[in-house]
């Protein structure tokens, strides 16, 4: 290594999926890279969630550490988000090499300046399709057909590396990568399986993804929604009822997988691996058949997968960390680590997120989060609007989720203790797969949340 390099702040490589929920490691422990980097070593933070799950107000949030109705993205169109002050913008401004590589916003296409501020490299292009789409590289547009070399997670990679190679000795660098997976989309025929993704063709059939189980936590394809709010009641049962089928997911995250793996050997090369900060996340959940849901956006789709490993600081420990976290939390974190802060914003409102720095390197940062509730808030397709609490353990009423629907007014409360959901097992303390609305049984707990949410919005 260079010596050179130990003085420098942390890299910072943010690896950000489409549309994946928070689950257990059994699609993550079939990707050797993404196994190696994040399932063997770091921290997974098991309680983190999105503000507003879907993809352009999920997006806008990461990057800025505002809530949506902050941002003011909320729905899916990336014309709505203002770029000006982000965390590209404030990395950039202490002297990191930044670059976005990927899926930038949904409707791309529409947005005016395909080179945003604060980043040196670009090379992004518009959701959806895995073929025939084009990708704007610094501003200049390219077309890429229906080849299986047009494969978009192959594409993307390979415009990747030139934006580590070119990387300044005496820099950092913070590398944004937005693979399409698992987003559904169209494959090279112009087909499309419903929500499912498509796999490079290489990958199809891949025997590393053969017999992965199905995705059947407490609360899929529920059969009892008397207590949910109408929307829920009117979905019908799915088929099959034994659970979500994973395999086209892993297959579509093998290429996003050899994706990572070029990126830590081109890392290793330049000496910048151990000093760099992995983290793997989501734009928003899924819901996967949970209460039959498939999509994203409604209250029980907003927990996201969150892991983090920073070799020469974290090392080849691994741990779980049930702190409560939102989304708004990435950008004030990454800022802390690097020497920046967040803001002003150019909307007038402050930073929402939390820095928890501090549960990341203990040595270096005290910073955790010190409020003990987060906002959650969606609308779109069948989900009417709502607005939602999460509290956490050290709050004085103990871990409950708290929804209401803006126009009618209907309540859901859900015990939140004894998660994640992943692990969870019917006669574990708590209701962390929102099974039971006890809205009526807890008016006490009820009626304090409602407070508080009234207060916050």
């Amino acid at each position: 290594m260079d010596p050179a390099l130990d003085d420098l702040p942390p890299n910072i490589v943010l690896l950000l999926l489409d549309d994946f929920p928070a689950m257990d490691d059994r699609v993550f422990e079939r990707l050797p890279n993404i196994k190696a980097t994040f399932v063997d070593q770091g921290i997974s933070f098991v309680n983190y969630w999105a503000d507003f799950s879907l993809c352009c107000p999920g997006r806008a949030t990461l990057l800025t550490g505002q809530r949506s109705d902050q941002t003011g993205v909320q729905s899916n169109s990336g014309v709505l988000f203002d770029p000006t002050e982000s965390i590209a913008t404030e990395l950039d401004s202490v002297g990191y090499h930044t670059g976005i590589i990927g899926k930038y916003f949904n409707q791309t296409s529409n947005i005016r300046d395909k080179t945003p501020p604060g980043w040196d490299y670009v090379a992004v292009k518009d959701e959806g399709p895995y073929f025939d789409y084009p990708v704007w590289v610094n501003g200049q547009r390219q077309y890429h057909g229906h080849l299986r070399s047009d494969y978009s997670g192959d594409v993307m990679a390979d415009k990747s590396i030139p934006f580590f190679e070119s990387a300044p000795a005496d820099q950092p660098l913070f590398a944004y990568l937005a693979p399409n997976a698992t987003h559904g989309g169209w494959d090279e025929n112009h087909n499309k399986d419903g929500k499912l993704p498509v796999a490079a063709p290489r990958f199809r059939g891949d025997a590393r993804c053969a017999a992965i189980p199905r995705w059947r936590p407490p609360s899929y394809n529920e059969a009892g929604v008397s207590d949910k709010p109408a929307y829920v009641r009117r979905l019908p049962l799915l088929a099959p009822a034994d659970g979500w089928d994973l395999t086209k997911a892993c297959e579509a995250l093998l290429a996003v997988d050899e994706w990572l793996g070029r990126v830590l050997d081109t890392l290793r090369a330049q000496g910048r691996q151990d000093n760099t900060i992995f983290i793997l996340t989501s734009d928003n959940g899924m819901g996967w058949g949970a209460h039959r849901i498939v999509g994203k956006v409604a209250p029980y789709t907003a927990q996201l997968p969150l892991y983090v490993s920073w070799p020469a600081v974290i090392g080849a420990s691994r741990a779980e960390d049930p702190t409560l976290l939102s989304n708004t939390d990435i950008a004030p974190t990454l800022c802390e680590i690097a020497g920046c802060e967040m803001g002003p914003y150019p909307n007038g409102y402050g930073v929402d997120g939390q820095s928890f720095a501090g549960l990341i390197d203990q040595g270096t940062y005290s910073s955790v989060p010190e409020r003990d509730s987060i906002f959650i808030q969606g609308a779109g397709g069948i989900v009417p609007s709502f607005k939602a609490i999460m509290t956490g353990a050290n709050h004085p009423r103990g871990q409950w989720l708290l929804i209401r629907y803006v126009a009618s007014g209907y309540k859901e409360l859900y015990d939140m203790s004894g998660g994640p959901c992943a692990s969870w097992q019917a006669g574990d303390p708590g209701d962390p797969c929102m099974l039971t609305n006890v809205a009526r049984k807890q008016p006490g707990v009820r009626k304090s949340l409602v407070q508080e949410l009234a207060s916050e919005w």
